[in-house]
């Protein structure tokens, strides 16, 4: 049995609350989502002190070979990847469909804002 936090990911530097939630979930229903599975519930988190927020929380660097672990509204888990952008640096937002804001519209998209 491993030690340490649930909310504190094993790959992480050394710092705590390396999970975060979808600051956009806090007052929605569940039944009231159109696609749970692609809604991001958790997810990793580069910030020690906000434990809520958006892609923008996401680490500088992805800590899993170019990904991260999200966690959806639906109760499965999934690695997504992120693209390296051209200045080296590393996009902050997955590369693939999720939803991160409900009810905003249903574009879809990479990392949309949904």
């Amino acid at each position: 049995m491993q030690k340490g936090s649930p909310l504190e990911c094993p790959s992480g530097p050394g710092i705590s609350g390396t999970y975060a939630y979808n600051e956009w979930l806090g007052q929605v229903v569940y039944d009231s989502m159109k696609r749970a599975d692609e809604t991001v519930l958790v997810f990793e988190s580069g910030s020690a002190v906000a434990l809520a927020g958006g892609p923008e929380l996401l680490p500088d660097e992805p800590r899993h070979f170019g990904g991260d672990n999200y966690g959806f509204a639906d109760g499965s888990a999934r690695w997504i990847r992120r693209k390296r952008l051209p200045d080296g640096t590393w996009a902050k937002a997955p590369d693939a469909d999720v939803i991160w804001e409900v009810g905003v519209e249903e574009a879809g998209g990479a990392g949309s804002q949904e």
